[in-house]
């Protein structure tokens, strides 16, 4: 019986003619060395990105929500007052529309309590006012006045645009209206059959400024909320791959390298 360094047994010694370690074939010799294939992918940079994107995310976000609170405070804390100003019976405005866009109009509003003691749906003090606008003389009220007598519980616009005590009777030349029809520069003339006395509310002067400022709320409300869900989606996914790094790391495998 013939020894080997794989026993004592003849047969089946070395049934796959494999090389032990340290063998010699024509001089070279043969050791299995830990060989990791392609590159070690760590999950780190990844992990970063999708922080930091997580991070731009929220701060967007903020942003905003933050703008949009602002916009409806703009818009629900109204002060109209120093737009206000007390214009008699009768009055004579001109009508200008700088923009060539439409105006918002003049306000009409007398001092009267809102309410509607016979249920007919509209404003008490209203019933017995009639306001007339005229312009070079021809009675333009038909298509220069909007009436806005109409009685809603809780609803009084004066106490939207911060006039308490007063009730809005109407807007004259509100061109964006469409029943509404002024020409640039004409002078108009608007008084009333009750010798009341008015107050003028130019809505021009107290809107203006806000849709303005509602503009760029406006664009900092889309930006933040595009850049928002722009920057979570990418960092979800630098998340992803992160975690895919993690779960399915490259394992060293083992190769015969000839020294």
């Amino acid at each position: 019986m013939e020894s080997s360094i794989y026993g004592t047994e003849g047969e089946g010694a070395n049934p796959t003619g494999a090389q032990p370690v340290g063998a010699q074939v024509n001089g070279h010799s043969f050791s299995p060395v830990p060989v990791t294939l392609g590159p070690d992918k760590k999950p780190k940079v990844p992990m970063i990105i999708a922080g930091v994107f997580a991070v731009l995310g929220i701060i967007s976000f903020i942003i905003a929500t933050s703008a949009g609170s602002q916009a409806v405070e703009l818009w629900s804390d109204l002060d109209g007052s120093e737009y206000t100003k007390e214009v008699g019976s009768s009055f004579d405005a001109v009508h200008t529309d700088e923009d060539n866009a439409g105006e918002f109009g003049w306000g009409i509003f007398i001092a009267a309590e809102y309410t509607d003691s016979d249920s007919n749906g509209m404003v008490d003090a209203c019933e017995e006012f009639e306001l007339t606008v005229t312009n070079n003389g021809i009675d333009v009220t038909e298509s220069a006045f909007m009436m806005t007598c109409e009685y809603k519980e809780g609803n009084n616009s004066a106490t939207y645009f911060g006039l308490d005590g007063k009730i809005q009777v109407g807007t004259v030349c509100g061109t964006l209206e469409v029943d509404q029809d002024c020409d640039i520069g004409s002078t108009y003339t608007v008084s009333n059959n009750a010798s009341a006395t008015m107050f003028l509310l130019d809505f021009e002067d107290l809107f203006g400024p806000l849709v303005e400022e509602s503009i760029g709320l406006g664009i900092a409300v889309a930006g933040g909320g595009f850049a928002g869900c722009c920057s979570i989606c990418i960092g979800m996914i630098a998340l992803i791959v992160g975690l895919l790094r993690f779960s399915k790391g490259k394992q060293p495998q083992v190769a015969y390298q000839m020294q």
